[in-house]
């Protein structure tokens, strides 16, 4: 019996150990393939980066880098073209981080094999940047090992020739090149890499900012219109320069590199806050040099996005900023005056063609209220009533334009054709009693103060007093009723 427990024991055992094996065994369930859509976000932030639009290149590269932390080559790729994209930014403290990241992340050994899978048109500012940041090590000199040689008796040689290997010539010993005057000034350094290449934007860039630093800004000037001269599609050396020449108030020149980017953005993504402050600054510079009609133009184009708001987020200073923001204002004051104008004409000659059409003049009374046309106004109201007698709304118009003049008989006379005309469809409620509120004050002012009582009881009778206090303060008779009723 004890036998028979301790084998059964002895299997179950075996079986779990089994299990346990062939679970380790196993492929991991948790090891999968990288991301489909952070590899499609590394395929977009190189485009973005050959295409030139770094900051668009550096948010998807962050993306991707993140999202590729288990893929080493591949993460490294994309902290490489991060680095790459500060570079181009001008953002070096950023650039040397995601560097060694990428160089930490796989180490020097790989590197080669990273180095052919980076674009080729980037290879070059690749390997500047590994130098400058010493993140590349010289290669290890070859130590050959000396093979072990065993004992041997020493074998006398003719004294000749001892003496001809005495006489052996000692190895030179390779002094250090000397440093070179241009490999000691940095400034030299790069204007010689210009020279070499000058299709190399990077160089003109770095060799700019150091002039900057240096208080040299004349020839940080140059430096990019030596950039634009070789690359004539650089957008970033373009807007420096466009910004630049507006500052020393030369605006022509400013404008023909400003309108450069504008043309440019037609076939090229050119970042927003690039080309929101290039339209920002051509409108101001039409508008100086007075040529107000490109400033227009360009307003017009740029409508949707100059708004207040957009304009104080604006890298200009707060002069620029409060100009721009008056000479949009000005522009939208005039332009909406020249549609009412227009709107106004249009309306003219379509009532002279379809007369009985009331909503014509409606609309036309409206712009004239619009434009505090007290005249215009009356005419137009007047021309409805005696074209279209049965428009009540324009008969109401009329009669409180009478009642404004103070005309209170005619006033009365024609709220009263409205109380006459209560059983036609177009005559609503709320007219109805506005017309006995307006003819109760008319009595009043006409010293007919028992007619006056009687239309108030009788709108008391047929609306509620919130309905009542509603209807004066929407017409602004409020202070006259309360007086009327002190006085009851």
């Amino acid at each position: 019996m004890e036998k028979g427990k301790s084998i059964g024991i002895l299997i179950t055992c075996s079986s779990f150990l089994i299990i346990i094996t062939s679970f380790l065994l196993r492929p991991s369930l948790f090891s999968q393939e990288a991301d489909p859509f952070y590899l499609k976000l590394l395929t977009q932030g190189e485009k973005s980066l050959l295409a030139k639009n770094y900051r668009e290149a550096a948010k998807e590269l962050e993306i991707a880098a993140f999202g590729l932390h288990k893929e080493k080559n591949l993460r490294a790729k994309a902290l490489v073209y991060l680095g790459l994209c500060h570079y181009y930014l001008r953002d070096m403290e950023n650039c040397e981080k995601y560097m060694r990241q990428a160089f930490d992340l796989v180490g020097t050994e790989q590197i080669a094999n990273l180095e052919k899978e980076i674009d080729e048109s980037l290879r070059d500012d690749f390997r500047k940047l590994a130098d400058r940041f010493k993140l590349m090590p010289l290669p290890p000199e070859e130590k050959k090992e000396e093979p072990r040689t065993q004992v041997k008796p020493k074998k006398t040689e003719p004294k000749a020739k001892k003496s001809a290997q005495k006489e052996k010539p000692k190895p030179e010993i390779k002094k250090k090149p000397e440093v070179t005057e241009v490999e000691r000034d940095p400034v030299k350094a790069l204007e010689k890499s210009i020279k070499d290449n000058p299709r190399n934007a990077a160089s003109y860039y770095e060799l700019y900012e150091l002039q900057l630093r240096n208080n040299n800004p004349k020839d940080a000037k140059k430096t990019l219109e030596n950039l634009v001269r070789n690359n004539p599609d650089e957008i970033n050396g373009l807007f420096l320069l466009g910004k630049i020449n507006f500052k020393e108030r030369k605006f022509k020149e400013a404008e023909k590199n400003l309108e450069r980017i504008t043309t440019l953005s037609l076939r090229v993504q050119v970042e927003e806050s690039v080309l929101d402050e290039t339209k920002a600054y051509l409108i101001l510079s039409f508008y100086l040099r007075g040529d107000r009609e490109k400033a227009q133009r360009i307003i017009i184009e740029s409508m949707s996005v100059l708004s207040p708001e957009r304009i104080s987020s604006l890298a200009l200073d707060t002069r620029e900023k409060e100009m721009l923001g008056g000479i949009i204002k000005r522009h939208q004051e005039q332009s909406e005056i020249g549609k009412k104008k227009r709107r106004i004409q249009f309306l003219e000659r379509a009532i002279e063609e379809q007369p009985r059409n009331s909503a014509l003049y409606h609309e036309l009374y409206d712009l004239y209220q619009e434009e505090k046309n007290a005249e215009a106004s009356r005419n137009t109201i007047q021309k409805l009533v005696r074209n279209n007698p049965d428009d009540m709304k324009g008969l109401f118009l009329l009669a409180k334009d009478e009642f404004a003049q103070n005309h209170f008989l005619e006033a009365q006379s024609h709220f009263n054709r409205i109380l006459a005309a209560s059983d036609k469809s177009d005559v609503n409620r709320e007219l109805i009693l506005k017309s006995m509120i307006y003819i109760s004050i008319c009595f009043h002012r006409l010293h007919k103060r028992e007619d006056a009582q009687k239309f108030i009881e009788y709108l008391n009778n047929s609306a509620s007093q919130t309905e009542i206090q509603r209807m004066l303060r929407e017409e602004g008779l409020e202070e006259e009723w309360e007086k009327i009723k002190r006085e009851k």
